[in-house]
């Protein structure tokens, strides 16, 4: 199979609501959470060692990265949110063709290109679908909108060149 095209897809609050948790990615919640383990037990540490100075210095960089992890949930969650402030439902076409997946937004008239190479997750949720690329980009598929089966799309995007390491289990 060379091409698979999903038409009328339609992306609403609901399903946004549905990957919320996915929009920041493990690893970067990972490296975080770790950097700030690092920095409270070094700021314990200093404490501890009367240096009180460099243990607030080490507390405020634990602080900040706790920060980060629930600043790039809010950003990118809000501004998802934000789109849907005029309208309720947001209707786009996806094209997997040869090179990547092309979608267009029916809405804004927009045109986007997300290259195989550059896919990075894939979530499965209740009613959809989402894959997550480089740059933030993802693209969300209902199941509903789905022509083919779930075997056959996840089959298609394991021989392309895709950097997906966890694939969803198909029932």
């Amino acid at each position: 199979m060379k091409h698979i095209q999903v038409n009328h897809n339609v992306l609403n609050k609901e399903l946004i609501k549905e990957i919320r948790l996915s929009l920041v990615s493990f690893e970067k919640i990972f490296v975080l959470i770790g950097l700030t383990v690092i920095f409270f037990v070094l700021s314990v540490y200093q404490i501890i060692m009367d240096n009180i100075v460099l243990g607030t210095i080490f507390s405020t960089g634990g602080a900040m990265c706790i920060g980060g992890v629930f600043y790039s949930y809010y950003t990118k969650y809000h501004h998802l949110m934000d789109i849907f402030q005029d309208v309720d439902n947001i209707t786009y076409s996806m094209s997997f063709g040869n090179d990547g997946l092309s979608i267009h937004n029916c809405y804004l008239g927009s045109h986007t290109k997300i290259a195989y190479s550059q896919m990075r997750r894939l979530k499965e949720t209740k009613n959809s679908y989402t894959i997550f690329a480089n740059n933030q980009q993802f693209a969300m598929i209902r199941k509903d909108c789905l022509k083919i089966n779930t075997k056959e799309l996840l089959d298609f995007l394991k021989s392309q060149d895709t950097k997906i390491k966890r694939w969803p289990k198909i029932k």
